[in-house]
C-alpha cells in the first residue's frame, strides 16, 4: 500500500511539473547599473512549449497595446523572428524625493524579444540618455550611473533606495511580463 501511495504521489508531482508554466524570473539591476538575469547573463530565454515562432509573434504584437497607447509608433519587428520596443518613460528610473515630491529620469529605453518555435530570448533592457528635473536645473544622466548609484561602493544596496531598485526592477519586469502574456495582474474574462 505504501509503495502505491509513493508511486502515485511521484506521478502527480510529475504530472503537476510537466502542467506548470516556466516562471519568468524578470531582471534585477546589478551593482554596475545593468540589468541582468538571475544567472547574470543579459537574456532570459523563456518556453512556450507547443507554440509556433508564428503564434509567439502574434501574442507579443498584440500584447504591444497593451502597453502602449500608440504601438505603431514604437514597435518594429521582423515577423516571426524578433520585436523591438523604444519607447519614452517618465516614471522608469527614480532621481529623488525632495519635500514629498518624487522625482524621476526621463528617456529612452529599447527591448528587445528574439522569437523561435517553442521559446523566446528576452534581452536585457537598454537605455538612451536620461533627463531629470532638480529644484533649479536639468541633469543628464547614462542609465547605468543612475542606476549603479543605488548602490554603496561595497556594493550593498543604499539605505535610501531601498524601494527605488525594486521599483525599478518591478517596472521593467512587468512590461516584459505583459508583452509575453504572462503578467498574473490583466487575466481577465475575456469572453465578450
Amino acid at each position: 500500500m505504501k509503495k502505491i501511495l509513493s508511486i502515485l504521489a511521484i506521478m502527480i508531482a510529475v504530472v503537476a511539473q510537466a502542467n506548470a508554466q516556466a516562471e519568468f524570473t524578470g531582471f534585477t539591476i546589478t551593482t554596475d547599473g545593468y540589468y541582468r538575469a538571475p544567472d547574470g547573463k543579459d537574456y532570459i530565454i523563456y518556453p512556450f512549449e507547443g507554440k509556433s515562432a508564428n503564434e509567439i509573434y502574434s501574442l507579443i504584437c498584440s500584447n504591444v497595446a497593451k502597453v502602449y497607447y500608440s504601438p505603431q509608433r514604437v514597435m518594429s519587428a521582423v515577423e516571426n523572428t524578433s520585436v523591438a520596443i523604444h519607447a519614452f518613460a517618465d516614471d522608469i528610473l527614480y532621481q529623488k524625493s525632495y519635500l514629498g515630491l518624487k522625482f524621476f529620469y526621463e528617456g529612452t529605453y529599447n527591448l528587445l524579444i528574439e522569437i523561435k518555435d517553442g521559446r523566446v530570448k528576452v534581452n536585457a533592457p537598454s537605455f538612451g540618455m536620461q533627463t531629470g528635473q532638480s529644484e533649479t536645473i536639468n541633469r543628464t544622466k547614462t542609465a547605468e550611473k543612475i542606476l549603479s548609484d543605488f548602490f554603496d561602493k561595497k556594493g550593498r544596496l543604499k539605505e535610501n533606495r531601498t524601494i527605488w531598485k525594486p521599483y525599478a526592477e518591478q517596472r521593467i519586469n512587468s512590461i516584459y511580463k505583459t508583452l509575453l502574456g504572462i503578467d498574473s495582474t490583466n487575466k481577465t474574462d475575456n469572453d465578450w
